[in-house]
């Protein structure tokens, strides 16, 4: 969409600095439109914000490393595995991946009627309901 916005001053996403910085600001104005969000704690804000923000910094990145939007495709082969892939782009084009965790048994740390359902980078899923 910012390319699209672009055309006619003969630019590119890829020519700007931090789209983000651009689009921050209107991200900003349109929450505070909504009288919930407009009192929401920063930290929701962040989160609600962040694959707006980051995720455009990080595309740009993207396609300021690579030749263009044809290149787009190589993101859904290789998509980001982690968000700190998003938040520092160079990591994610260094091929860096993030350390594989271990977590403890976790028999004996929820109460037994609860159900493990599964392990990913987030950690562990848990329902009450079995």
């Amino acid at each position: 969409m910012v390319d699209y916005s672009l055309l006619s001053e003969k630019m590119s996403v890829r020519d700007l600095p931090d789209v983000a910085l651009f689009i921050r600001p209107g991200a900003m104005a349109e929450m505070d439109k909504d009288p919930n969000l407009a009192k929401a704690p920063p930290y929701i804000r962040d989160e609600l914000l962040f694959p707006y923000l980051a995720g455009t910094t990080f595309s740009q990145e993207f396609l300021k490393a690579h030749t263009g939007w044809s290149d787009l495709g190589i993101l859904f082969r290789s998509p980001p595995v982690s968000t700190q892939q998003i938040m520092h782009p160079d990591v994610y084009l260094a091929g860096v991946k993030p350390e594989s965790v271990s977590l403890p048994e976790w028999k004996g740390l929820v109460p037994p009627e609860w159900k493990f359902l599964e392990e990913n980078v987030m950690g562990n899923s848990f329902s009450t309901k079995c």
